[in-house]
């Protein structure tokens, strides 16, 4: 018996599982390779050879807890990666993160179709997954061992695998996602399956028009087969949503985009999101879960109904810029008032206030300087550490403050940035008149440190604090000045993890791993008039979107390597305060209008609205821009996967406010909040199905 064997009984006690794997089998330890992703080899009698099991965890996996285990199917047999790799996509991507899920990557030594050979038993595919791979990721390793746990995704021949799975072994797997599939293929033979299937008969025992027809009464509740888009196979998907709609079978069906027939070509978030329909997410960071402007939540339109006309509530919570959190069934905001900044908590479904903490401030930065009938009080969104509970918040005026919200916000631990750091005024770069709104940028915690950007010229421009005392770890090499944009950016270049900061002179990505944190990766130089870039630094992948008007007037995309920072393009669609927000090959921005562009060059695609300066959107996980900017215009536009090229607004709600709606807005758990700079908040409530 081999060593994962020798332990089967124990897991068996941790995780029992649903079907039980065949002697014979031989499973080696785990061993990560270069990207993280654990590594088994499996010696079947299923299978003509070795065989891998690839499993993608959680970054962070919670003792005690179970997670739902995606089955990411191959296309092409052993590690051939012609079309890709789906393991590497949903890394990529940081789904097994954002959706909070286990990824498990199976091979096999035939092209497979996911069919056992009525007489080669080294061609059981079926079998080898069912009495296998799916038992030994039962017991190993801490996924929902239950069929509403087990999830199957692919596309092609996988696809077609993912259903005939699911509609062949209803009580193992929970649902399946198909995209671009073969499903109403009707005869062996067909894309190298006859090798793999062996006689016609055998190939009606799996073939999926057959099947839909046999469960269709067992498949009209719960939609538990996903169906989208196309690249190759959209006249077999319309025949088989057109089946499964005369059969009455429960599904979700989605006519496209048309997109390129690999794994990397942008359906497989969509799909994965389809899936996995997330839990009410919380939105406890400056941009939210992700910090990229990205909701797990649905926008909530249906049939042609949005938010109401009103909204459910409205509270006030003091003068200021900084943006509403929402995290556990608490809001949490931060406000100046008479001399003081508060910070509130409310029930997030009522607006009932909870506690309120308060402590003598400033209403503006001790520097500050113009535009003051523009801003008052603080700027800066709080940051909430789910692990520790502890909430994090910094005034205009460089207050740092650690707040318990387990014990009704008392006072864990605070500091003054410009006391402590000797910070000076904002230095004047450029011809035009200076700017100084004191401290703007929202604290982050990364692992066991809060990051703030200071701005020291002495101690440094980013700077590590113990989240859990305040005491400070590091100090940055780097030692600009600090920049006015709302929030840090978390980045991952070749391996290394970084912080993306955007000071008075330059965005500098800084190293955040051992023994090189502090440390400069590079800078890409970045001076705007009155020291206004206001928009924060946007990361996807490799690569940050920067954006400014004034003497920049331009959104450039900057690629990042160990090398330094290189500029992709450079285009005259800037955006004053809204950061951009990328999806699926998409930038969205409002500035003045709302507008999208493409990832790759830059262009305009389309632009419409009215918005004015202040602006802020969400991306939703069904495809939706949740749009806030002038006094308080709320508005639901289509993103460029349904609107077919042109600005299309499906709702929007006019002037719920008397002043500029410079914070962000914010979605959590089925309701959108909104709050203008005097301190007005509204509590808006998504339709759910």
């Amino acid at each position: 018996m081999n060593r994962v064997n020798c332990v089967g009984l124990l897991l068996a006690v941790l995780f029992p599982p649903s079907v039980r794997a065949d002697e014979g089998v031989s499973i080696s330890e785990a061993k990560k390779d270069d990207s993280g992703v654990l590594v088994h080899e499996v010696r079947s009698p299923y299978q003509a050879k070795l065989t891998l099991v690839r499993v993608l965890l959680p970054g962070k996996v919670e003792k005690g807890k179970t997670y739902p285990v995606v089955y990411v199917l191959p296309v092409e047999a052993g590690t051939e990666s012609k079309y890709g790799d789906g393991l590497k996509e949903v890394q990529k991507l940081d789904l097994h993160n954002k959706l909070s899920a286990v990824f498990v990557a199976p091979t096999f030594s035939h092209l497979p179709w996911y069919a056992d050979h009525p007489t080669k038993p080294e061609i059981r595919q079926e079998s080898y997954l069912l009495k296998v791979v799916v038992p030994f990721i039962d017991k190993t390793y801490p996924v929902k061992a239950e069929a509403s746990g087990r999830l199957l995704l692919g596309f092609s021949k996988s696809g077609w695998g993912a259903w005939s799975l699911l509609l062949r072994n209803s009580v193992v797997f929970g649902r399946a996602a198909a995209w671009d599939a073969p499903l109403m293929m009707d005869r062996s033979g067909k894309y190298g399956s006859g090798d793999i299937f062996g006689t016609a008969d055998n190939f009606e025992s799996y073939r999926v028009s057959k099947l839909l027809e046999a469960k269709a009464d067992k498949l009209q509740k719960q939609k538990r087969l996903i169906l989208l888009g196309y690249g190759n196979f959209r006249a077999e998907h319309e025949q088989a949503h057109a089946l499964m709609d005369k059969l009455k079978i429960a599904h979700e069906y989605r006519d496209g985009p048309d997109r390129k027939h690999d794994w990397h070509s942008g359906w497989v978030k969509e799909a994965a999101e389809m899936l996995l329909p997330p839990p009410a997410a919380d939105w406890p960071s400056w941009r939210g879960p992700t910090r990229d402007g990205l909701s797990p939540e649905p926008s909530g339109w249906q049939k042609g109904t949005w938010v109401g006309e009103k909204p459910d509530w409205q509270v006030e919570v003091g003068i200021g810029s900084s943006s509403p959190l929402v995290a556990a069934g608490k809001l949490y905001t931060l406000g100046y008032a008479d001399g003081s900044d508060a910070v509130e908590c409310r029930d997030a479904k009522t607006g009932k206030l909870l506690w309120r903490s308060m402590y003598k401030c400033k209403q503006y930065g001790r520097h500050h300087v113009g535009d003051e009938g523009l801003y008052a009080g603080p700027s800066s969104t709080p940051e909430f550490d789910r692990g520790t509970k502890l909430l994090y918040t910094l005034s205009a005026d460089g207050h740092l403050n650690c707040w318990d919200t387990t014990a009704e916000g008392k006072a864990a631990w605070g500091k003054n940035m410009y006391e402590e750091y000797k910070v000076a005024k904002r230095p004047k770069l450029t011809n035009q008149p200076q700017r100084d709104y004191g401290y703007t940028t929202s604290p982050l915690v990364y692992k066991d440190w809060l990051l703030i950007e200071v701005g020291s010229t002495k101690s440094g421009s980013l700077i590590a604090f113990d989240k859990a005392s305040g005491k400070q770890v590091w100090a940055s090499e780097l030692k600009d000045e600090p920049g006015h944009c709302g929030g840090l950016a978390l980045m991952t270049v070749e391996n290394i993890p970084c912080a993306v900061v955007l000071t008075q002179r330059n965005l500098a990505v800084i190293r955040l791993d051992a023994g090189q944190e502090g440390k400069t990766l590079g800078t890409f130089p970045w001076v705007t008039d009155f020291a206004n870039s206001i928009a924060s630094p946007a990361v996807h992948g490799d690569c940050v979107l920067l954006t400014a008007a004034y003497n920049q007037n331009a959104m450039v995309k900057l690629k990042v390597s160990k090398d330094g920072i290189k500029e992709v393009w450079r285009q005259k669609l800037p955006s004053k305060v809204c950061t951009p927000v990328v999806h699926q090959g998409h930038v969205y921005v409002c500035w003045q209008r709302m507008r999208c562009l493409d990832w790759e060059t830059g262009k305009a695609v389309w632009e419409g609205g009215a918005f004015g300066d202040p602006g802020s959107c969400i991306v939703t996980a069904d495809d939706k821009v949740i749009v806030y900017g002038l006094s308080g215009r709320l508005a639901l536009v289509e993103t460029a996967a349904h609107a077919g090229g042109k600005y299309v607004e499906l709702a929007a709600r006019e002037k719920l406010f008397r002043t500029q709606a410079w914070p962000h807005v914010a979605l959590a758990d089925g309701r959108v909040y909104c709050r203008d700079r005097d301190g007005h908040l509204a509590c808006f409530s998504v339709p759910t199905k």
